[in-house]
């Protein structure tokens, strides 16, 4: 299956490249259907984990992809998936590195 976006032809990624995105990135899971990769991240405080969101709700918007995301006290998760697909294409890949580098900084 494969859906038309304004970047392009989005298909949903094989098990292997969905495997080896979790190589190259251990902090990332995904399910046993390989239709969501997610991650937990833990702040010290609530305020921290709402700038965190803040800053990556920005690059969800200029990926025009967003990402479900659950917040309770100073812990936060992060599921990516690809709703029309049911499963992780490069645009969940692509936003997961985007998490990561904005976390790393």
């Amino acid at each position: 299956m494969t859906l038309s976006y304004r970047i392009g032809v989005m298909k949903a990624l094989s098990k292997r490249e969905v495997n080896k995105f979790v190589k190259k990135h251990p902090e990332w899971k995904v399910n046993a259907k390989y239709s969501q990769l997610s991650r937990s991240v833990s702040f010290s405080s609530y305020i921290d984990g709402l700038i965190f969101i803040a800053r990556t709700t920005v690059h969800a918007e200029i990926l025009s992809h967003h990402p479900e995301i659950t917040f309770t006290a100073n812990k936060l998760v992060y599921k990516l998936s690809t709703k029309e697909l049911k499963s992780v294409s490069k645009l969940d890949t692509d936003l997961a590195k985007r998490i990561d580098k904005i976390l790393n900084n």
